[in-house]
């Protein structure tokens, strides 16, 4: 950028700063007294509004405090008797024709019974909108308004005094559309009401209101902004109407044409930001002329360098031999002119010396190569072919006068030597990176299974593989983990002699952190369990004990039931586990109905419901988790209920044994080789048949 040009600039910042922050000071003032404007206009719309609506209102409620304190009405109230009252109607349509305001009337008792109406149908509108009677209950006349059916109303709520007694509330209701168009008149302006959602109920629907309601976007207040409507600029203030209730019933829009105030304010401000750029146009017009002419040696002297610079000696600009600046300028350049010469005439020199190097250095690396065999000569010969072409480069670049060191060609000798080095050791520190770290990861990996081998050691063994002798029942159980470990467990304990508890469960998750849950789960359970409370007792407190520190989030769903050995009964809880299957004696499949209930260590203090049922001499029960039901074919299909049931038909009379093989082998038949997607776990417990053994005495019990 040329001198001239940011001095131009500078000044133009100069000028232009001070204008801007005039010119923003001048905005700030006109938006201060706006803002004034508009206060005093909006102040000046409540009062004519306050003058119009308050007058009609207290004329009104004068009428009604005047009209009850005549002697006949008054003994009327005070006995309360509606018949006696009937004589407002008449009163009331003199007091109405006499230009009062009075319009209709409501009376209440003290008690908030309704006395007296003069429009019974108005007054069940006005109860429909939320107008309670507890709003009118005032110690002194109260005034306000409420849309009711899009009418503004205007309410006068006043106390009935007899002597020192009150007797009621009186309500005077009154359209307030006439005082609306007073106060449009006497502000020659366009009203509109708005309700408090913004729907209009008062005013002409046209052009002028859809852009106001554009402009308020809905929301409606004490405000005043401005819409342009066919290149007429309009103003609308808004007057909060007052609930009677409290808060705000509707807002009344003042919109006035202020078209010729806008234009003039307009021209005002179009004059002053002309004025201000004329002024800085004019001495930025001077200023230019002025620097021109005092530059012009400049541009001489900047073109005697940039010849210099790029070589040319013989160029020569005639300056002022002065002693300002412009002088000082030509006697360097006379110095620079001198220096050049001389640099010249040292380049062409190097570059003879640097033609020299350059033979002696390919003579040098022809020899080597000469004495190499195989892939080795043709990297020295590579090499050469390189230095060459950065010869062949380097002398190209000297004739453009961008080069000429001397040293260039052994710099790029050791280059290529230093490269070829450098990376045969990146190479070699590379690959024994990578062999200690798959060695680490090798060995990390061994002792990972070598832990989780442990851990389905030890979770296999916490796991019953024989059961407790229990009559003539026989149990048989399974549990296939889907990874290393699972999270599905069964168990079976004798309470005492006559019970027995079965467990089995089904942990959120899979994986280590689902087995050490299991563990724990399985571990208090037993322990809950052999205290022999009942299984709905037993649950509950089972749950407040693993919802009491679970930082993990984990739950675990849970059907236990306590079986007895001479009756068969077999009470139970079921804490939203799958519904267990009952194989009877004589073939059918039965769904045990049980409460979904919910999931264990959810959440503490949870309630959970007892079942009981029966098994028969020869019934089987099987308890399985989701692990079975949900198991998938490579089409995606699931295994499900339906499935689970059509196996056990038919297997009335197998063991226990039998028909948890049954149903594993099923579940694997329809997986075909497909992945195990979840935890399998079946538990089976047959009763015996009437012959097998005597279930009253015989502990042989069952198991496999």
């Amino acid at each position: 950028m040329l001198l001239r040009t940011r001095i131009m600039l500078i000044v133009l910042l100069i000028v232009a700063l001070p204008m801007t922050i005039m010119g923003y000071a001048f905005l700030l003032r006109d938006q201060a007294a706006d803002r004034q404007a508009a206060e005093l206009q909006l102040a000046n719309y409540e009062t004519i509004w306050e003058q119009v609506v308050g007058s009609a209102l207290r004329s009104a409620q004068a009428a009604t405090t005047a009209l009850l304190q005549e002697p006949g009405i008054a003994a009327a109230l005070q006995e309360g008797d509606r018949g006696d009252l009937r004589v407002l109607e008449e009163r009331i349509g003199k007091a109405t024709a006499a230009g009062t305001g009075l319009e209709r009337l409501d009376i209440f008792t003290t008690g908030g019974d309704l006395l007296y109406s003069t429009d019974i149908s108005f007054f069940a509108r006005m109860m429909l909108r939320n107008v309670e009677w507890a709003f009118f209950w005032v110690d002194s006349p109260t005034y306000g308004a409420r849309v009711i059916d899009e009418e503004l109303i205007g309410i006068a709520a006043a106390p009935i005094q007899l002597g020192d007694e009150r007797v009621g509330t009186s309500v005077t209701t009154l359209d307030l559309g006439a005082q609306v168009a007073r106060v449009a008149d006497i502000l020659d302006a366009e009203l509109f009401v708005v309700d408090r959602e913004a729907g209009r109920i008062a005013g002409s629907e046209g052009a002028l209101w859809q852009a106001i309601a554009a402009a308020g976007d809905g929301e409606f207040g004490r405000r005043m902004v401005e819409v342009e409507l066919e290149e007429r600029y309009w103003q609308v203030g808004g007057i909060v109407v007052a609930d009677v209730g409290g808060g705000t019933s509707a807002t009344v829009l003042v919109a006035r044409d202020v078209t010729e105030a806008a234009e003039q304010r307009r021209l005002t401000h179009l004059a002053l930001l002309a004025a201000m750029l004329l002024g800085a146009a004019l001495v930025l017009s001077l200023l230019w002329i002025y620097l021109r002419g005092a530059l012009r040696p400049l541009d001489d002297g900047i073109q005697a360098l940039n010849a210099l610079s790029a070589g040319r000696t013989d160029h020569y600009a005639e300056l002022p031999s002065g002693r300002d600046e412009v002088g000082q300028i030509g006697r360097a350049i006379d110095v620079f002119r001198s220096v050049a010469v001389t640099v010249e005439r040292a380049a062409d020199e190097r570059e003879r010396r640097r033609r020299r190097q350059a033979r002696f250095i390919r003579r040098q690396m022809a020899m080597l190569s000469d004495t190499l065999e195989g892939e080795a000569k043709e990297t020295a010969l590579e090499d050469l072919r390189q230095i060459e072409a950065a010869a062949e480069a380097e002398q190209a670049a000297s004739e453009r006068g961008e080069g000429g060191d001397e040293l260039g060609l052994i710099a790029v000798a050791l280059e290529r030597m230093t490269t070829r080095v450098r990376d045969q050791q990146a190479r070699l520190t590379d690959l024994v990176a990578e062999l200690r770290e798959a060695l680490e990861a090798k060995t990390r990996l061994i002792a990972l299974e070598q832990e989780l081998d442990i851990a389905r050691t030890m979770q296999q063994s916490v796991l019953p593989r024989t059961f407790p002798p229990f009559g003539a029942t026989q149990i048989d159980a399974r549990m296939t983990a889907a990874k290393e470990v699972g999270g599905d467990f069964y168990d079976v304990f004798k309470i005492d002699e006559e019970r027995l508890g079965l467990v089995v469960a089904d942990v959120s998750g899979k994986g280590v952190p689902a087995a050490f849950f299991m563990l724990i789960a399985r571990t208090l359970m037993k322990a809950v369990g052999l205290r022999g409370d009942a299984p709905a007792a037993a649950l509950a407190q089972l749950n407040e004990l693993l919802a009491g520190e679970n930082e993990q989030m984990m739950f675990v769903t849970l059907f236990y039931g306590v079986l007895e050995r001479r009756s068969g009964r077999v009470e139970f809880a079921n804490a939203g586990h799958n519904p267990p299957l009952i194989l009877r004696a004589d073939g059918r499949v039965e769904w045990l109905e049980t409460a979904a209930g919910v999931a264990l260590a959810v959440m503490p203090g949870l309630d959970y419901e007892a079942g009981v049922f029966t098994l028969e001499p020869g019934d089987s029960l099987l308890l399985y988790t989701d692990g079975v039901t949900e198991a998938n074919d490579s089409a995606g299909e699931l295994f499900e209920e339906a499935r689970l049931a059509a196996t056990l038909e038919g297997a009335a009379g197998e063991s226990a044994e039998a028909l948890v093989e049954r149903v594993f082998a099923a579940v694997q038949e329809f997986a075909r080789g497909e992945p195990q997607a979840d935890d399998l776990t079946c538990l089976v417990v047959r009763r015996g048949a009437a012959g097998d053994a005597d279930e009253t005495g015989d502990d042989r019990g069952g198991g496999r």
